[in-house]
C-alpha cells in the first residue's frame, strides 16, 4: 500500500498557486501546471532519455566481439518455467511468448524497440533488449516460454531449439535433454518434426552416438564426407557390436521392434538394471515367442519403455521422433527411467 502524507492546513495555501485555492484547475503535467512544463517534457526531457539510450547502444555495438561461426544465429527457443539467461555485452534477447523478469545486475540494458533504457522488472514481449558495455544482467522465466537470443548470452534450465518442442509437450525435457547432450538433431535448426517417423540410418547413428557418450564421455561422431552420410555411424556401430549385419535399405523407416533390436547392444546388461515387475506375456501384443520379446521385456523392466495407455508395445507400428527421444533419455539417465507394473 503506497504511503500518504497529510499536508497541515496553515502550509496548503501557501502552497497553492495564486487563483488556485478553490481547486487544482491545471491539469498534472500540462503547460499551466507550475510544476513542470509539459514543453520541457516533450522537448528536453524526452530527447536528453533517447540520447541517452543512442549512446549507450552506440557504446554497446561497438563493444560487441566478433560473431563467432560455432556459434548459431538467433533463433526461437523453448525454456521451461525456472529456466534463465544471463545477458552480457553485447547479447540481445527478446520475449516471444510467456512471462519473464529481467534482473539488471551492473551495467545497462536498453529495450532498443523504443529507445529506452531498460530497468529491472518485467520484460516486454516482441521487445528487443541489447546488453551494453559491461553489463551483466539475467532474464528469469516465470513461465514456460518462447524467446530469441543472439550474441554473448548463456542459457540455463531446459530448453529446446526447436520452434515445434514448446513445454507444452510431453516429451519436451526428453527433446531438451536429449538435444543438450549432443545425442539428437532436428530436420533443420529450428525444426524436429516430433511426429516424423525415425529411419533405420537415423536409429544407427543415435544408437552410435548412445554408445559413445556412455563409454567416452562425449559425442565425437560426425556424418560421413563420403556417401552415405551414416557410414561414419555405421562402421562404428559394427565395430562396436550394436549392428551385425547390412540393411537392405537403411533409408524406410523403422519399426518400433526394430528400434529395440538395435538399442538393445548399446549397453551391457548390467546397463539394464531391472526396476519394474513385468511378468512373462504380461506385455498384450508381445508374448515370449514374439520377435524381439526378450529384447521389449528388458526395457520395459528397466523403465525404458511403458507402452500405449494400454501397455500395448505396437512392436511393427513406426516409431516417432518424440518417442525416441524419451528412450534416448530413459537409457542414458537412469534417474529419468520410469515405473511400471504388468503381474
Amino acid at each position: 500500500m503506497k504511503k500518504r502524507y497529510l499536508i497541515p492546513a496553515a502550509f496548503a495555501a501557501v502552497l497553492l498557486p495564486a487563483g488556485a485555492a478553490a481547486g487544482f484547475a491545471a491539469t498534472a503535467g500540462s503547460a499551466e501546471d507550475p510544476l513542470i512544463s509539459l514543453a520541457y517534457i516533450t522537448d528536453i526531457y524526452t530527447e536528453s532519455v533517447r540520447a541517452k539510450a543512442k549512446e549507450a547502444i552506440d557504446d554497446a555495438v561497438k563493444s560487441m566481439p566478433a560473431a563467432d561461426p560455432a556459434q548459431p544465429a538467433a533463433s526461437l527457443r523453448s525454456i521451461a518455467a525456472g529456466g534463465s539467461v544471463t545477458m552480457r555485452t553485447g547479447g540481445t534477447m527478446t520475449l516471444i511468448s510467456g512471462s519473464a523478469d529481467i534482473s539488471i545486475k551492473s551495467g545497462a540494458v536498453v529495450n532498443v524497440t523504443v529507445g529506452y533504457e531498460a530497468v529491472t522488472g518485467k520484460l516486454m514481449q516482441f521487445h528487443r533488449y541489447l546488453a551494453c558495455e559491461d553489463t551483466s544482467a539475467t532474464v528469469t522465466f516465470n513461465t514456460a516460454s518462447v524467446f530469441s537470443v543472439e550474441g554473448n548470452a548463456d542459457i540455463e534450465g531446459l530448453v529446446s531449439p526447436f520452434a515445434d518442442i514448446t513445454p507444452d509437450r510431453w516429451f519436451f525435457g526428453d527433446v531438451a535433454a536429449a538435444t543438450k547432450k549432443g545425442l539428437i538433431n532436428g530436420k533443420t535448426a529450428t525444426i524436429y518434426e516430433p511426429y516424423g517417423n525415425l529411419t533405420v540410418a537415423e536409429a544407427i547413428k543415435l544408437a552410435a552416438c548412445l554408445h559413445q557418450l556412455h563409454s567416452e564421455g562425449s559425442v565425437t561422431l560426425r556424418n560421413s564426407d563420403v556417401a552415405p552420410w551414416y557410414k561414419t555411424y555405421a562402421d562404428y556401430a559394427s565395430e562396436h557390436g550394436i549392428i551385425s549385419e547390412e540393411y537392405a535399405d537403411p533409408a524406410v523407416s523403422i519399426t518400433r521392434a526394430e528400434f529395440v533390436r538395435i538399442f538393445f547392444n548399446v549397453y551391457p546388461a548390467s546397463g539394464y538394471a531391472e526396476i519394474n515387475r513385468v511378468a512373462d506375456n504380461a506385455v498384450p501384443d508381445v508374448k515370449d515367442d514374439s520377435p524381439r520379446s526378450r529384447e521389449i521385456y528388458v526395457f520395459y523392466r528397466a523403465g525404458i519403455l511403458t507402452g500405449d495407455e494400454t501397455n500395448r508395445f505396437n512392436p511393427e507400428a513406426l516409431i516417432m521422433r518424440s518417442e525416441v527421444a524419451a528412450v534416448l533419455t530413459r537409457m542414458y539417465d537412469p534417474g529419468a527411467r520410469v515405473s511400471v507394473s504388468l503381474p
